[in-house]
């Protein structure tokens, strides 16, 4: 598992959209050509998964990502894509959280409240140091690259939460708005009785 943590870059709160992001990205990049062979040379959409774990003694927090492009015809193997996941961590008050992110050598970067990850291998990790309290991520803000995401164990709680809380328009007024409402959605469906699991089934898969 690769580990990114020097690749992540402070942004100021007008940073726009995910042609910019990209730019940004390929600043500490060696080489852009490898953006356009996964992007422009590859069917489908990547679909990005999103685990965190929280250590409350080392105070730190941890992010993982994994991605895939799922099989197309003529393009059976889907190489890994560069995706700039713009993000902030809100704390349990609400706020966006310092960011201090732990490189591969040992130092800390202070980073401010917001910043963009490029991630572009198959998995990759980034821990945040002097973490006081487990928060909230916010991730893909000002949808900041075209892909599919899940967050692990994401429930009705952080979504609600982020709803309320997120300072990103686009994460707060759209995404977490239409996943609260397709899952309220799903559990009418479920608590009807005399449907077939292949209905059910299906409407799961649409909260991916």
């Amino acid at each position: 598992m690769a580990t990114a943590a020097t690749e992540i870059e402070e942004i100021p709160e007008s940073s726009g959209n995910f042609c910019t992001q990209v730019g940004r990205a390929l600043r500490s990049t060696t080489s852009a050509a490898g953006f356009g062979v996964g992007w422009y040379s590859q069917a489908g959409t990547p679909h990005l998964r999103a685990s965190s774990s929280y250590d409350a003694v080392a105070r730190s927090y941890t992010l993982t990502f994994k991605q895939h492009t799922p099989p197309s015809p003529g393009q059976e193997a889907k190489e890994p894509v560069l995706i700039p996941i713009k993000l902030g961590l809100l704390g349990p008050e609400g706020a966006d959280m310092q960011l201090r992110l732990q490189g591969a050598d040992g130092s800390v970067t202070d980073m401010g409240t917001e910043a963009v990850l490029r991630f572009e291998s198959s998995e990759a990790s980034f821990t945040f140091l002097e973490v006081a309290a487990e928060p909230v991520p916010s991730l893909l803000r000002g949808f900041s690259a075209p892909v599919r995401l899940e967050v692990e164990g994401q429930g009705d709680e952080q979504l609600q939460f982020l709803l309320a809380h997120d300072t990103d328009p686009f994460n707060r007024q759209y995404d977490s708005g239409r996943q609260a409402a397709m899952r309220a959605q799903l559990e009418r469906i479920v608590a009807h009785k005399g449907l077939s699991d292949n209905v059910l089934e299906i409407a799961a898969k649409s909260l991916k």
